[in-house]
C-alpha cells in the first residue's frame, strides 16, 4: 500500500510538474508572438516614415487599421509613445523603444522645417545672384517670413531711385506674396 501511495504521489508530482512546464512554455510562446508582432509593427512604421513624412497620429491610425497591429494601437492615441508595448518586454527595452518612438515623431516636423530653411536659403542665393546681375558689386538678401532685408554694396554714396527700383523689382519678380512695403534696402560702401 505504501508503494502504491508513493507511486500515486509521484504521478501527481509528475503531472503537476508537466502542467507547470506547459504553462511556462505557453507563456514563453505568447511573449515570443507579441515581440515578433511588435518587431513587425516597428518595421511597418519605419516603412511608412521612409515613404512619406507622417505625424504620429496618422502613423497610429494606419497601423491600427491592420488587424495584426490593432492590439498595440489604443483608440484615441495621439502620439507614437502611446503604443501599448507588450508587458513581457523588459523595462529597459520599453524605455528605449519609447524614446525611439518619441524621436521618430519629431522626424517629419524636423524634415519639413529643414526643407523650408533650405528652400529659403536657395531663394536668397538666387536673389543675390539676380541683384548682382543688375550691376551691383555685391549684396546680401535675408528673407524673414513675409519681409525681405537687402544690403547692397554701392560704388556711390547712396542708391539712386532707379537702383532701388531695380532691386525691388528683382525681389518682387521672384517672391510670391511680397509687397514693396515689405522690402528694406540698405546700402553700404
Amino acid at each position: 500500500m505504501t508503494v502504491l501511495l508513493h507511486a500515486a504521489g509521484g504521478m501527481l508530482l509528475l503531472c503537476a510538474g508537466m502542467g507547470c512546464g506547459f504553462t511556462a512554455a505557453a507563456h514563453i510562446r505568447d511573449c515570443q508572438r507579441q515581440l515578433h508582432s511588435l518587431s513587425r509593427l516597428f518595421g511597418y512604421l519605419a516603412e511608412l516614415l521612409n515613404a512619406q513624412a507622417l505625424a504620429g497620429p496618422e502613423l497610429l491610425h494606419r497601423a491600427a487599421r491592420r488587424p495584426e497591429f490593432a492590439d498595440f494601437c489604443p483608440a484615441g492615441a495621439a502620439a507614437l509613445a502611446d503604443l501599448q508595448l507588450p508587458s513581457c518586454l523588459p523595462e529597459a527595452l520599453q524605455c528605449e523603444a519609447l524614446q525611439t518612438l518619441r524621436s521618430a515623431e519629431e522626424s517629419p516636423r524636423l524634415t519639413a522645417e529643414l526643407s523650408a530653411r533650405i528652400s529659403n536659403i536657395t531663394l536668397e542665393t538666387k536673389l543675390e545672384t539676380l541683384i548682382k546681375s543688375k550691376g551691383f558689386p555685391d549684396c546680401v538678401v535675408n528673407l524673414e517670413g513675409s519681409k525681405a532685408n537687402v544690403t547692397v554694396m554701392t560704388e556711390n554714396d547712396a542708391l539712386t531711385a532707379e537702383e532701388v527700383t531695380r532691386v525691388r523689382d528683382a525681389l518682387l519678380s521672384q517672391c510670391k506674396g511680397l509687397t514693396a512695403q515689405d522690402i528694406t534696402i540698405v546700402e553700404v560702401k
